[in-house]
């Protein structure tokens, strides 16, 4: 079974303690170069985060106002990031006030550009960490639209974290992220983890259900209207309650509506990560969560099988006694298990988190998911991807 690649071309992420992963800032020299050999002439897929809240958003309008208009699209800025430039001076001046320029992050699986802004002193976090609160950080990694060249296109994953309910800046927000990078997006995940209140989700904010949602309606609306072929998609991580409330509640507030709208729904997890597994179990779970997935989870949202399933998350951090050797084996055990269910579960795309790591002498695993080292040299698991790329990827 082929499927869809992609990865997270950053490094730098959020622990499961809510703190940002600090390292050696990202190079989009060396990431563009990382990109081109890892997927040669196969598409892929980038995947880049963008953060929206109600004051973020109008002081970038109101910036963008003062300065004139701007023309409707402006080529990537530097080298190569992520997908496509800021093209509006909204864009810009929005994306132009990220503090410093920290990339993307596995928090409790997910990026950095998906956490609240706040007060929170940097000072008042351990050493070799920053609180993501205390950082402004808009996109990840930054400027993600520029690596969006060739055979690569952006999956932008537009993270909510607004504390109002009011969701008319939002939707306007979505509908821009199409009218500005329309042509170099192959889909746009509407929230991060909305199941998810802990460190890189989305579940923190009160109306981030509505704001789903409706996000994934109004999306699909302006993507139609604009001709765009974009995929509309929203994504979780695991729930194995038997309730399955996230899902159930989803599929009452949105209706047929909703569930009309939706190209993809993809999955975020980590399994043997955050929480330690005996080897020989590994291929039951992984096998159990991707069914549970979609028996439990999108079955109670009323979710058919027609829609396809995504990996939009996965990857193994290596450290003290968690070798090299067996992020290659984890990687190729994972993706088999993939394609192996690809055709009964309807899954269709699986990304990997991260292509580097934030800090290769950090013995932390949350440090160390990359494919890369810090320095950018590979570990045996890049080359271990780039080879399953070669023989397990969609023609188109």
């Amino acid at each position: 079974m082929t499927l869809t690649f992609g990865i997270y071309p950053g490094g730098l992420g959020v622990t499961d303690d809510d703190l940002v992963t600090q390292g050696p800032p990202e190079d989009s020299e060396k990431i563009a170069a990382a990109l081109d050999a890892l997927h040669g002439d196969n598409p892929f897929l980038v995947r880049g985060y963008v953060h929206y809240d109600d004051a973020t958003h109008r002081a970038a309008r109101l910036s963008a106002a003062s300065s004139g208009p701007a023309p409707a699209a402006v080529a990537p800025p530097g080298p190569a990031s992520a997908s496509v430039a800021p093209s509006s001076s909204a864009s810009a001046s929005l994306m132009s006030t990220a503090s410093p320029p920290v990339s993307a992050v596995p928090a409790g699986s997910a990026p950095i550009s998906a956490v609240p802004t706040g007060s929170a002193p940097i000072s008042a976090v351990p050493t070799g960490y920053a609180s993501v609160s205390a950082l402004r950080v808009l996109e990840a990694p930054p400027e993600p639209f520029q690596y969006a060249t060739g055979r690569r296109r952006l999956d932008l994953v537009a993270c909510f974290r607004e504390c109002g309910s009011d969701l008319t800046g939002w939707h306007d927000f979505l509908r821009e992220q199409l009218r500005v990078h329309g042509p170099r997006l192959a889909s746009l995940q509407i929230t991060e983890e909305a199941n998810h209140a802990g460190p890189g989700g989305d579940g923190r904010s009160p109306a981030v259900r509505d704001a789903l949602v409706t996000g994934v309606i109004e999306a699909k609306r302006e993507a139609v209207r604009l001709g765009l072929d974009v995929r509309i998609g929203c994504n979780s991580t695991l729930d194995f309650s038997p309730e399955q409330e996230f899902w159930t509640d989803l599929g009452e507030r949105g209706g047929d509506e909703f569930r009309a709208a939706l190209d993809y729904v993809g999955l975020d997890f980590f399994p043997d990560v955050f929480h330690p597994l005996p080897a020989d179990r590994l291929p039951a779970i992984v096998t159990g969560a991707l069914t549970g997935f979609r028996t439990l989870s999108l079955a109670a949202a009323g979710i058919p099988d027609s829609v396809p399933m995504r990996i939009t998350e996965h990857g193994w951090g290596t450290g003290p006694d968690r070798s090299y050797a067996r992020q290659a084996e984890v990687l190729t055990l994972v993706i088999g298990i993939v394609a192996e269910q690809a055709a009964t579960l309807n899954i269709d795309t699986y990304e990997h988190f991260a292509l580097r790591d934030a800090d290769s002498d950090n013995p932390n695993p949350l440090f160390q998911l990359g494919l890369l080292r810090s320095d950018y040299t590979p570990k045996p698991a890049f080359a271990v991807y780039r080879d399953l790329i070669a023989s397990s990827s969609r023609s188109a």
